[in-house]
């Protein structure tokens, strides 16, 4: 009786939230996917239905297949440098170690910085005359590593990747020490007493124990990566968005600039659709490859 009473109270109170999240999300992304059909500017011209010729000139597009080509670096290139030390330093805070509490808080600090002022920062940081990277370099006599960074087509997506890494880093870092938490100490201790040391102790039961946890993620990432616009329109906007000569134009950069800058709206929402599928399928893939048989403890 009472359980039948609890059921009734479900959609009560689902049911706004369930309108509210249909109304913010599911009605704009039909939207988006029936304008991509048409051939809509934006400015109250009729929807014409064109069928897929938005998609055949985006095969053709060799702007977006630029910024397919930055987001796939992004992503790469911004993974190892995430989870690498993301890793190392969530294991190295499960260890006995003075002043935790402090190194803790310098890690997290970061975070709590909204991105666009964390942009501005790292923005003036890579200023080659008044930032403090570039006179660093040539203080300690490696005047020949003081380049453009954010004028520079080789170095200006690696400069956005750090600067994005150095933000969200803390995130990581404490999304996997709590999944080093949930390791229950007798086994890690098991392994030494083995004989195991800490290499092989981090590899054989550490990883393994993780796996779950590094598995989400890994697919957090690619769906965060694959959608980086605020570090790239600070640092290199609000002018030249995506520049020096479209080397940090990603694809939800290109997507704003043929919408917002250009007004075509339905070869946006073309772009949109087509970056929202890509997504999908790739975290999907990713999902699916990364599976392991579950490990219980």
């Amino acid at each position: 009786m009472f359980q039948q009473a609890r059921r009734r109270l479900i959609l009560p109170f689902v049911l706004p939230q369930l309108i509210l999240y249909t109304l913010v999300m599911f009605v704009p992304l039909a939207l988006t996917i029936y304008y991509s059909f048409t051939n809509w500017q934006g400015h109250g011209n009729p929807k014409v239905w064109v069928g897929l010729k938005n998609y055949n000139v985006l095969l053709k597009d060799g702007n977006f297949h630029n910024a397919v080509e930055n987001s796939i670096r992004l992503t790469f290139i911004g993974g190892l440098l995430l989870f690498v030390p993301a890793m190392a330093i969530a294991w190295a805070l499960q260890q006995p170690l003075r002043g935790k509490r402090f190194f803790s808080f310098i890690i997290l600090a970061p975070v709590v910085i909204a991105a666009s002022v964390a942009g501005l920062i790292w923005k003036w940081i890579y200023n080659p005359s008044q930032g403090l990277l570039n006179p660093f370099l040539e203080r300690i006599g490696l005047e020949h590593f003081a380049v453009p960074w954010l004028g520079s087509p080789r170095w200006a997506l690696t400069a956005i990747i750090v600067a994005s890494v150095w933000h969200g880093v803390g995130t990581w870092i404490l999304l996997i020490s709590a999944g080093m938490d949930r390791i229950p100490p007798d086994l890690p201790d098991a392994a030494k007493l083995d004989g195991a040391g800490d290499w092989q102790v981090f590899r054989t039961v550490t990883i393994p124990l993780l796996w779950e946890v590094l598995r989400i993620l890994l697919v957090l990432w690619i769906i965060q990566a694959l959608q980086a616009f605020t570090f790239i329109f600070v640092m290199t906007g609000p002018v030249a968005v995506g520049g020096p000569l479209g080397s940090t134009d990603v694809m939800v950069t290109y997507v704003y600039r043929i919408a917002f800058n250009d007004f075509k709206w339905a070869y946006g929402s073309a772009l949109a659709t087509a970056m929202l599928g890509a997504i999908f399928l790739l975290s999907l893939m990713v999902n699916r490859i990364t599976m392991r048989e579950t490990v219980e403890y």
